[in-house]
């Protein structure tokens, strides 16, 4: 069985000098080791970043369950405004509410 990978690598930089997949075999089994070290560490750092959005974007939908879930019982809420500007149709009223049992923070506008 021949393993393709997704994202086939053409070329890799060793010692300031780009390697082909064709020069890869022609160089020494040092270097070769190298380059093959090189390409699993930046594998392991990729999948690492990877495995953390996933468990990142995990824990987003379980907040927003969470403050969906939540009928905000003591839930702050703040009236604030923009006004006196020269146009009075252009003046803004709105309220702030924030949660303390799920973090979630909203606007109405009026």
């Amino acid at each position: 069985m021949i393993y393709t990978h997704p994202d086939p690598v053409t070329t890799v930089n060793y010692k300031e000098k780009t390697v082909t997949l064709e020069s890869f075999f022609k160089l020494d089994n040092e270097a070769q080791e190298y380059i093959l070290k090189s390409y699993r560490d930046q594998q392991r750092i990729k999948d690492s970043y990877n495995f953390a959005k996933f468990q990142i974007q995990e824990a987003t939908n379980a907040i927003k369950e969470i403050q969906e879930r939540c009928v905000h019982p003591a839930k702050v809420s703040v009236p604030r405004s923009d006004t006196g500007k020269w146009d009075r149709s252009q003046d803004e009223y709105w309220t702030e509410h924030t949660c303390p049992d799920c973090g979630k923070f909203w606007r109405e506008y009026k």
